[in-house]
């Protein structure tokens, strides 16, 4: 086995980089189900992601609402996140953490609005 390695280096690396290449694009892609609302300002992208929670004993089908902000274009693509905070949870079969919205982003807060609900989140450690 470790002839054959030796013989077929390139196409080992060849091999090993296509795959890694492969399994960021799937991830970054699938990022893009979740997403209901983002917003741009000032190289800073402020996204609410629906996660599901995937705990077995536990109900699976819950449904994680989630604030990220990345710094720039490239963090972002890459799921690196200067800030997160889970926002709102809600049972199977709730269509509750749609409606939340990003209502305006100014002086290190973002507002995040729902129809009954308002909230403001400090995002000092991000600038």
């Amino acid at each position: 086995m470790s002839n054959f390695i030796r013989e077929n280096k390139v196409k080992t690396l060849l091999l090993i980089v296509s795959l890694a290449t492969s399994i960021f694009i799937y991830d970054s892609a699938s990022r893009y189900y979740g997403l209901t609302a983002y917003q741009i300002n000032n190289d800073l992208y402020v996204t609410l992601e629906i996660e599901s929670s995937e705990n077995f004993f536990k109900e699976k089908d819950r449904k994680n609402l989630s604030l990220y902000i990345y710094r720039d274009k490239w963090r972002w693509i890459s799921g690196i996140a200067c800030f997160y905070k889970n926002i709102d949870i809600a049972p199977p079969g709730s269509m509750a953490l749609y409606d939340w919205k990003i209502l305006s982003m100014e002086a290190g807060i973002v507002t995040l609005t729902n129809n009954e609900k308002e909230i403001a989140v400090s995002i000092e450690q991000c600038f």
